[in-house]
């Protein structure tokens, strides 16, 4: 799930998810990839794609995946 920062310490909350809402409102696919982390914790990019244009959406994934790994 995308938020506005790095999840909180602990278990009881992911973070805000208001990133996620337009893509459940419109019914488009949605995946966020962790990249980054501060302090220990995970930050990522998410990415948003077409209604029923899932497949699209994640070759486009896997390619800024093989970009962001390829950088460390």
């Amino acid at each position: 799930m995308s938020a506005t920062g790095a999840a909180p310490p602990g278990l009881e909350s992911t973070g805000d998810p208001v990133f996620n809402l337009p893509a459940s409102f419109i019914g488009a696919p949605a995946v966020t990839l962790p990249c980054l982390s501060v302090e220990a914790l995970p930050l990522g990019i998410q990415l948003m794609g077409f209604k029923d244009e899932d497949e699209t959406l994640f070759s486009h994934a896997q390619w800024v995946e093989n970009i962001l790994l390829a950088g460390h």
